[in-house]
């Protein structure tokens, strides 16, 4: 009898300890296993935006226009150099309608500060034997800031202020005050300026007004198309004076650009009566970019 119950017992004891002894062994880790990852830190990150380098950066100075300088200044320590071959004006008043003779043009534009730049443009003939066209002087000059008043990095509008000095070859000096406004969008590129200015000359209005309107299209391999138009002496349209009434000229415009070349030319032809001394300007340009 004692030794059934003795045999009873040890079954018991065997019964209860092999669970115990599973779970430690599920619970021992093997002695091959690889150590288990140390838990990752959690690192705070700065938010999050969509804007890109590329949707920061200055945009670059663009001149692919005749008769209009568009709204857009060189970066700080940049430059943009200018050739130009066309019809000048025979009086500030008159500009850029009322050509004379054909003058070759140089000129520069350095950026100082972000949205401020400093230009000056000249250029000078030979006067021919008897001085047949009557020039008081075979210079020209144009000389000023440049002053952008919208964000350098905006895509789509610009809008810049050109306060400047003029000397033409009737020897008179003018001041002007140009306002400019472009729209930018995908190929198309569109500008506006609107300009006042009072020549120092006998004789000459009190102020002298003059808009400027073009449109230029981006064609395959960097070719740009255009139109261009200028109303010169605004306030004259209803009131002959100096000038002997408002006049316009307007033409097509063709041109190539890469990211530092542009090259644009283009005729305008007399639109009105009051188009006058000449009734066909000419004029080429090529710029590029330092």
């Amino acid at each position: 009898m004692n030794s059934q119950l003795a045999i009873y017992t040890a079954l018991a004891l065997l019964a209860v300890g092999a669970p115990s002894r599973t779970a430690l062994a599920d619970a021992a880790p093997e002695s091959n296993a690889p150590p288990a990852p140390a838990p990752t830190a959690f690192v705070p990150t700065e938010p999050v935006n969509d804007t890109t380098i590329a949707d920061t950066k200055p945009n670059v100075p663009e001149r692919g226009f005749l008769f209009a300088v568009e709204p857009s200044v060189p970066a700080p320590l940049h430059a943009v150099v200018s050739a130009g071959m066309g019809n000048v004006t025979r009086t500030g008043e008159e500009r850029p309608v009322g050509s004379g003779p054909v003058f070759p043009t140089l000129g520069a534009e350095v950026g100082l500060v972000p949205r401020l730049s400093i230009y000056a443009e000249g250029g000078a003939v030979v006067i021919q034997s008897g001085n047949p066209g009557q020039l008081a002087s075979p210079f020209i000059l144009d000389a000023g800031v440049h002053v952008l008043l919208t964000d350098p990095a905006n895509r789509m509008w610009r809008l810049s202020l050109r306060p400047s000095y003029s000397y033409d070859v009737t020897a008179a000096s003018t001041l002007n005050l140009t306002a400019t406004l472009g729209w930018y969008y995908e190929n198309v590129r569109i500008v506006s300026s609107f300009e006042g200015s009072h020549t120092f000359q006998a004789g000459a209005d009190a102020i002298d007004l003059q808009a400027t309107l073009g449109a230029t299209y981006a064609l395959p391999l960097g070719f740009r198309v255009g139109l261009e138009g200028v109303v010169s002496d605004l306030e004259e349209i209803t009131t002959p004076g100096a000038e002997g009434g408002s006049s316009a000229f307007a033409g097509p415009t063709a041109g190539w650009e890469n990211d530092r070349l542009q090259v644009v030319a283009g005729p305008a032809f007399g639109v009105t009566p009051g188009a006058i001394y000449d009734s066909f300007l000419f004029r080429a340009a090529v710029v590029v970019r330092l």
